[in-house]
């Protein structure tokens, strides 16, 4: 009887260790999900200054030499807040519907809200994953000690 307490014990601690280590992927990810926003649209943002390329050959430029574009837009909706998503929905609602100049101011806002978002993000990245593994292990732990 004993063994299956601590057998039980351990595994109730094993999952507060993965939800743990879940918690900090997630918002490791988000960080990797706003710079590879921030990328694309640097991206567009020279295509259009460049070379004044039209918007449906610069996404088709991107599908084929970024295969996570769809990846990309996927993750916006799970990793990234209700502002940063608005912000690109406002983006990519509006970038081609204007004249250059609009365009280049456009994608320019964009990018300087999305790094200082990110800038934000990374300052209290470690506050936050200390939190989420303090939070995931104690929990964990309580449990572990009320079932016993």
């Amino acid at each position: 009887m004993l063994a299956i307490k601590i057998l039980g014990a351990l595994l109730i601690l094993s999952v507060g260790g993965i939800a743990s280590f879940a918690s900090v992927r997630y918002e490791k990810k988000a960080l990797l999900v706003l710079d590879g926003w921030i990328d694309l649209i640097r991206h567009i943002r020279t295509q259009i200054d460049c070379y004044l390329t039209p918007l449906d050959e610069i996404l088709d430029g991107c599908l084929h030499h970024a295969k996570d574009l769809p990846s990309l837009y996927r993750c916006t909706s799970v990793y990234l807040d209700g502002n940063e998503r608005h912000l690109i929905e406002g983006f990519t609602r509006d970038v081609g519907a204007g004249y250059r100049e609009e365009q280049l101011r456009l994608c320019d806002f964009c990018i300087e809200e999305l790094r200082c978002r990110r800038a934000s993000r990374a300052t209290q990245l470690p506050m936050r994953t200390r939190l989420a593994v303090t939070l995931s292990v104690c929990i964990a732990l309580g449990t572990a000690i009320l079932l016993w």
